[in-house]
């Protein structure tokens, strides 16, 4: 048999604070690296259900949602720290300055230090006219 019409309507509700909380562990766990198994068994759900949460709250798969925390977080110290990117990405939770490179390249489209140029100021990055 089928939910009661109450339960029905008070699902879109446990959805949204389910992911509310999803949200908060990632705020309190992604420069952890936590993997997705782990957020999904802090919130009692398996991995698959804990996407379809994010999904159908968000658009994006719970995965995303985590590296874009992480991404904003290392965007951030980039212009408010004046350390090393390998700084960065150690504090960032990384344990090799080339794959966080790698990651965040993927993320934004140029590497930390490019990156990180362009957003201070820095020498103009496009190719000089010849």
């Amino acid at each position: 048999m089928g939910q009661a019409p109450d339960q029905r309507a008070r699902q879109p509700e446990r959805h949204r604070a389910l992911f509310t909380r999803f949200l908060l562990l990632v705020e309190q766990h992604f420069l952890e690296h936590w993997s997705l198994e782990q957020y999904a068994s802090r919130l009692g759900l398996s991995t698959p259900r804990l996407n379809r949460l994010a999904r159908a709250e968000s658009g994006r798969s719970a995965l995303e949602l985590v590296h874009e925390r992480l991404t904003r977080e290392a965007c951030r110290r980039l212009v408010y720290i004046a350390a090393p990117v390998a700084n960065v990405a150690e504090e960032l939770g990384f344990a090799d300055p080339a794959y966080f490179s790698r990651f965040f390249k993927r993320r934004i489209g140029m590497n930390p230090h490019r990156w990180r140029q362009a957003q201070l100021g820095g020498p103009d990055l496009a190719p000089a006219a010849t």
